[in-house]
């Protein structure tokens, strides 16, 4: 079963990282309480029924060869059409999305019925990785730290002006109140020592982002114009 990292939890400090003995208990995103009840009714039907289901707790997937941006990719995405000049604090584990097939077949292969695996890369801050994409991109990378209840106003506005226009907000009170502050950073050493796994760099991961979200024309001809990419 393919779970997500969201089902692992968020810390309050980068000094904690998390491994899949932990639980997130208080969930705010739709897609994070879904996950929940998804990964725990899967397990259910292992212990009722006796069929071996092993699950994955994939961190924040970026990567190429999406046929569309994904929630993930689509925050690249975005700092490439928009540019972002202001960030909050917190972080999260990264991971490319061809490592976390690779480790879905790994844990089909070598996985131990009813155990979670965390399939995860480098953890990394929100600015960090913003950098990271304007670093690539040859875009300035955000300089304003934000704090969480002025980024959650912000997203307030943003939800207001997406009811009004019909558009997606770029981010919502839910996602802040998830993510603003909170460190998702991840373990993935059970992985690495039962299931072989391995995973690509943060800075290849991003490379490789951004350098599809252009070649697909994910990136409007008007901000092309304006990165230069490494």
């Amino acid at each position: 079963y393919v779970s997500t990292g969201g089902t692992i939890g968020f810390s309050a400090t980068p000094d904690r990282i998390r491994t899949e003995a932990d639980h997130n208990t208080n969930p705010h995103t739709f897609y994070f309480k879904g996950k929940i009840a998804a990964e725990r009714e899967a397990f259910a039907i292992c212990e009722n029924t006796g069929m071996p289901v092993v699950a994955i707790n994939p961190g924040f997937i970026l990567g190429p060869r999406f046929w569309k941006p994904s929630e993930s990719t689509r925050q690249v995405v975005d700092i490439l059409n928009q540019g972002l000049p202001v960030y909050f604090d917190g972080g999260f584990g990264t991971v490319d999305v061809e490592d976390v097939a690779t480790g879905a077949l790994l844990a089909m292969e070598k996985g131990r019925a009813g155990e979670r695996y965390i399939v995860s890369g480098d953890n990394v801050t929100v600015k960090g990785l913003a950098d990271l994409v304007a670093e690539w991109a040859g875009v300035p990378p955000p300089k304003v730290r934000l704090p969480v209840p002025v980024f959650r106003a912000v997203a307030a506005v943003a939800e207001l002006v997406g009811r009004a226009t019909g558009g997606r907000p770029l981010i919502d009170r839910a996602q802040v109140d998830e993510f603003g502050g909170t460190y998702a950073y991840l373990d993935n050493g059970k992985s690495v020592r039962e299931l072989g796994y391995t995973w690509r760099p943060i800075r290849e991961v991003v490379r490789r982002t951004v350098g599809w979200a252009v070649e697909r024309g994910f990136v409007t001809p008007e901000r092309r114009a304006k990165l230069t990419l490494r």
